[in-house]
């Protein structure tokens, strides 16, 4: 544990939510990588096509992330 972060079920609760979340991500990597290993010549749209869920996903998700930790948010300010 961090200094400073607490831990918490609100906490527990997000952390869960975010490895859900990267866990589809991952995947659609892993998905778009064997293509690519597949076809050397797909073009890059071919990737562009399958990210855009993640194109405002992610950064909001990071953004999320790192206020928890700056404002050591916890308990069920988390919902905020």
């Amino acid at each position: 544990e961090k200094e400073g972060i607490r831990d918490g079920l609100y906490l527990r609760a997000l952390c869960t939510g975010l490895d859900e979340v990267l866990d589809v991500y991952r995947s659609m990597v892993l998905s778009v990588e064997r293509m690519a290993l597949e076809d050397a010549t797909m073009p890059l749209t071919s990737i562009a096509a399958r990210t855009p869920d993640f194109e405002l996903l992610l950064p909001a998700l990071v953004a999320l992330t790192e206020e928890v930790e700056v404002q050591r948010v916890h308990g069920c300010k988390v919902l905020d």
